[in-house]
């Protein structure tokens, strides 16, 4: 399993990305995020849609590497989940999670 390089092509690939990373449970993340952005006095501004989207990217990219490492656990639990992985395989889920989770490289300092 761990070794199957994956038979999707880039168009499911980032659909059963998606859905690994499980949109509907970062949802409190986004609430959390928000609360605390309007009891620190913050208006809805465009870094606070920034920060909402920040919030919903870390709780996909969790999602996502708990499916690249519970693997033993979901076969039992959730076989459908494994087949998943199995479709885009295992290194490849962890080489997405790994490449959406890097920040952007900083511009050279100037002078």
């Amino acid at each position: 399993m761990r070794r199957t390089p994956g038979s999707s092509g880039w168009g499911e690939t980032a659909r059963i990305t998606l859905l690994l990373g499980r949109p509907r449970t970062c949802v409190p993340g986004m609430l959390t995020f928000a609360l605390g952005w309007t009891v620190a006095g913050g208006g809805v501004t465009g870094p606070f849609f920034a920060g909402l989207a920040v919030s919903l990217v870390y709780g996909l990219l969790a999602n996502t590497y708990n499916a690249y490492t519970d693997l033993a656990e979901d076969s039992r639990n959730l076989p459908g989940r494994v087949w998943q992985v199995l479709r885009i395989g295992h290194r490849r889920l962890l080489w997405i999670s790994s490449a959406t989770s890097r920040p952007p490289s900083r511009p050279p300092p100037c002078g």
